[in-house]
C-alpha cells in the first residue's frame, strides 16, 4: 500500500537522523560547539531519538498481523525464514557496518511475536502496555545525562578512523555493551509497537472509504502535548547547568513522552500521506518505503564512507548542526537513488534477497 511505504519511508528518514551521530562520533557523543549545534541537539533529542524507530516497528507488527491472519503451513515457513533472514543479516550488519543494528532486535522480536500471533487482541494489547511500561523506566535511566549522574562517560577517541578491518574489530568489541544499550533502550518499545501492529494487521487498519485513517480521539492532543512534553524535557538533557534531579526528571519526562509523540506522528503523517498520496513528494516516500530494507543498509554504508577511516575519515570534525545536515543530504541520496532504481521497475537488492531466500521450493 503507497501511504504505509511512504510512512515507512518517512520513518526511515527519522532513524537516519539520529543514527548519524553514532558514526559522527564514538558512541554518539557528538560536541555542541555553537549555539546552532546545541539547537540541532535539542532537535534531534526533542523531535527524533525515540520517536520514528516505534513507528517502524509498528508497520513491521502490521505485516505480521497479516500474515498471521493467514493459517497456512505455507506461510508459517514464510515467516519463519524470513525472521531467520532477518537476524543472520542484522548480525552481519552490525559487524561489518553499524553495531546499532536494528534488523537483529526485529528478528527476535518478531519470533517472540510470532508465537504469541494467535493470543487474543486484549492479551497482546495488555502485554503491550506492560513491555511500554518497561520501556519508558529503562529509557529513563538510559538518558540521564552522564555528566550529572557522577559516572565516568565515554572519552571520545579516533577508534572508527583506522582501516576497514580495524574498524570490524572496534565493533565485535563493543558488540557486548552496545547490544545491551540497544535491548535496553529500544526493546520496550519495539515489542509493545510490534504487538499493536500485530492487533492492526490482523483487524486491518480503521480506514474510511476514501482511504482516510480514522483516528483515536485525542490524537492531536497526545501529539501536542507529547512534543511539549518531549521539547522541554530535551532542554533539560541538553542544558550544561542541570544537575541530577534536573537530568532524572528530564529523562523521565522525555521517556514519557516517547510513545505519545510516536502516535501523534502515526496519525497526523497518515492524515498528510493520503491527503497528498498523488503528490511527488509521497511518491518518492514511498519509493524508499517499498525498500528500507536495502536503504537502510544503505544508509549504514554512506554514512560509513563519510565518517570512518576507511572512507573519508570526518569523525569528530562536524558539531550537531554538521551532523545533522549530514544525516538529511545521505536520505535525500537514499531517496533519489530509490525513486531511479524503482522507476526500472526493480525490487530492492535486499528484498530481492529475501524474497529468493524465504520463497525458494515454493515454486
Amino acid at each position: 500500500m503507497p501511504v504505509i511505504d511512504a510512512l515507512r519511508g518517512l520513518a526511515l528518514a527519522g532513524i537516519v537522523w539520529v543514527n548519524a551521530a553514532y558514526f559522527a562520533a564514538p558512541w554518539g557523543l557528538v560536541e555542541s560547539r555553537s549555539g546552532i549545534d546545541v539547537v540541532a541537539n535539542w532537535a534531534t533529542l526533542a523531535f527524533a531519538t525515540g520517536k520514528f524507530f516505534p513507528l517502524f516497528s509498528f508497520l513491521f507488527g502490521m505485516g505480521l498481523g497479516v500474515a498471521a491472519a493467514s493459517d497456512d503451513v505455507r506461510a508459517d515457513l514464510r515467516m519463519r525464514r524470513r525472521l531467520a533472514a532477518l537476524m543472520v543479516c542484522g548480525a552481519l550488519h552490525a559487524i561489518l557496518l553499524f553495531n546499532g543494528d536494528i534488523l537483529l532486535l526485529y528478528g527476535v522480536v518478531g519470533c517472540l511475536v510470532w508465537r504469541m500471533r494467535h493470543a487474543p487482541d486484549r492479551t497482546l494489547v495488555r502485554r503491550a502496555i506492560v513491555a511500554a511500561a518497561v520501556g519508558i523506566v529503562l529509557q529513563s535511566l538510559i538518558m540521564v545525562p552522564w555528566e550529572v549522574t557522577g559516572v565516568p562517560s565515554p572519552t571520545p577517541g579516533e577508534d572508527y578512523l583506522g582501516g576497514y578491518i580495524d574498524t570490524i574489530g572496534v565493533r565485535l568489541r563493543e558488540l557486548p555493551y552496545v547490544g545491551l544499550v540497544l535491548l535496553s533502550f529500544n526493546g520496550g518499545f519495539a515489542l509493545a509497537s510490534i504487538l499493536l501492529g500485530v492487533v492492526v494487521g490482523r483487524r486491518g487498519l480503521p480506514v474510511t472509504a476514501g482511504g482516510g485513517l480514522i483516528e483515536p480521539e485525542g490524537w492531536r492532543t497526545l501529539l501536542g502535548g507529547g512534543l511539549v512534553l518531549s521539547a522541554g524535557a530535551a532542554f533539560g538533557l541538553v542544558s550544561e547547568r542541570a544537575g541530577f534531579a534536573v537530568g532524572l526528571v528530564s529523562a523521565i519526562v522525555w521517556s514519557v513522552a516517547t510513545p505519545l509523540v510516536a502516535l501523534g506522528w502515526f496519525c497526523g503523517l497518515w492524515r498528510l500521506m493520503v491527503r497528498w498520496k498523488d503528490s511527488k513528494p509521497v511518491r518518492a516516500l514511498a519509493c524508499v518505503g517499498s525498500m528500507s530494507m536495502s536503504a537502510y543498509l544503505g544508509h549504514s554504508f554512506l554514512l560509513g564512507a563519510l565518517y570512518h577511516g576507511w572512507g573519508l575519515g570526518r569523525q569528530g570534525v562536524f558539531g550537531w548542526a554538521g551532523v545533522v545536515l549530514s544525516a538529511w543530504c545521505v536520505f535525500l541520496l537514499l531517496l533519489a537513488s530509490s525513486v531511479l532504481w524503482r522507476s526500472r521497475g526493480a525490487v530492492g537488492p535486499a528484498e530481492r534477497a529475501m524474497k529468493t531466500w524465504v520463497n525458494r521450493d515454493f515454486r
